[in-house]
């Protein structure tokens, strides 16, 4: 019953009378941060801030700061049945009682696309830079790596993790356009530039990878990236992470470190447990076990519609905690201008175009034979980008043939 009177306010968030229970409303309609606090950018960022923005570096700062954790906690006050208890707390979701509140650094920053997130990001990372140097060298010393009791060398370095190199460059064009030269030691790690000496400190600020790379490092028992203990650890299009099953969670969730964040505008994609990856990557107190989070949180298909109610406003503290979501509405964006040009194809475009149209419709028509209905669509989306393709880039296209489908 206590449960109920902590999730009583839900604001006719996420159920409506006679429908299916919509996570994805409570994310979208989440408030927790109307009031939050702007924080002025860094001297060493050279790009203006937008006050969003600013907000977004308030909202990291301070989940990067135990001292600080004083919003929206799910943790309250719990005097026992008697006043000769000791004063403990209680968890608002789950009921758990200890003897002080449970937290963790990091969060989830689930911003609408377009809304700067690697920017807030980066402008959080300056900030915080004397604090990383704090711990990698815990009482000012230069402490010798190679004399760990065991575990993981700390390290200053901030470790982005994106899912392709694609947007590892973007990160590194992104550090470079909006941060003061000299102020970052940036690496890319990646490929043959895979290059880290775990036998001294890290020289670098940011290190840039993929999941890709972590899952292989691990795979093959080198565990690189493993060997150190990383001040922040940054995940990008963080829902690439949302099946907790696969190697590649593992690997990624296996990594030591102090901070953990997960950037994605699509935390819930298809189901809730989707977040519940991002909630055990985090190390999120109570819900980093899946069985726990699975019975407070989506645990609505299994015990009914009578407790749609309750679990939805779990969710709704839980992301009102740890999570910061605005839509691209928090800023004003002129008007969309529509203009349309009618372009011409020269003789060789017309033929290229055509012979990619022709291969296209032969796959489609051979592939709506097999049984395999996945089959048959990839086969059709495969047609429909190569199309896409050569309309974006001409005959830059992939293969190199302009009869030729496969992607």
């Amino acid at each position: 019953m206590e449960a109920e009177d902590d999730n009583s306010d839900l604001g006719g968030i996420g159920v409506a009378k006679n429908s299916q229970p919509d996570p994805w409303s409570v994310l979208d309609e989440l408030s927790a941060t109307e009031n939050l606090p702007q924080v002025e950018a860094d001297e060493r960022i050279i790009t203006e801030l937008l006050s969003h923005q600013k907000e977004g570096v308030a909202f990291i700062t301070s989940r990067e700061n135990p001292e600080s954790f004083n919003m929206n906690t799910l943790w309250k006050l719990d005097f026992g049945n008697s006043a000769a208890e000791n004063i403990r707390y209680r968890h608002r979701i789950t009921g758990a009682i200890r003897s002080s509140p449970e937290n963790f650094c990091g969060g989830l920053l689930a911003d609408d696309m377009g809304l700067g997130k690697t920017l807030m990001m980066i402008a959080s990372i300056v900030a915080m830079l004397g604090a990383a140097d704090t711990h990698a060298f815990p009482q000012g010393s230069q402490r010798n790596p190679d004399l760990p009791l065991g575990g993981p060398i700390p390290v200053k370095s901030t470790l982005v993790l994106v899912p392709s190199l694609l947007l590892v460059d973007t990160w590194m064009k992104q550090l470079e356009q909006h941060v003061r030269p000299g102020t970052l030691s940036v690496c890319k790690y990646h490929g043959q530039q895979r290059r880290l000496d775990a036998s001294s400190p890290l020289p670098y600020d940011v290190v840039v990878s993929t999941y890709a790379t972590v899952a292989s490092d691990h795979n093959r028992g080198g565990r690189m990236l493993s060997r150190f203990r990383w001040y922040r650890l940054i995940l990008d299009e963080a829902h690439v992470i949302r099946n907790w099953s696969t190697k590649q969670f593992n690997a990624v969730n296996s990594l030591s470190t102090n901070i953990r964040w997960c950037m994605t505008g699509t935390p819930i994609q298809n189901t809730i447990d989707d977040l519940g990856s991002l909630i055990k990557f985090l190390r999120v107190p109570q819900f980093s076990d899946t069985l726990v989070f699975r019975k407070h949180i989506s645990g609505i298909k299994k015990i009914g519609q009578s407790h749609a109610k309750l679990n939805l406003a779990n969710l709704r503290l839980l992301l009102l905690s740890i999570c910061l979501r605005r839509k691209q509405s928090v800023i004003s964006l002129p008007g969309v201008t529509e203009v349309k040009y009618k372009v011409q194809f020269s003789e060789r475009e017309k033929f290229a175009h055509t012979a990619i149209l022709i291969a296209c419709k032969k796959s489609a028509m051979a592939s709506a034979n097999q049984p395999n209905e996945k089959k048959s669509a990839k086969a059709t989306l495969q047609g429909i980008l190569r199309m896409r393709m050569f309309c974006n880039v001409g005959f830059e296209i992939a293969g190199g043939r302009v009869g030729d489908v496969r992607t």
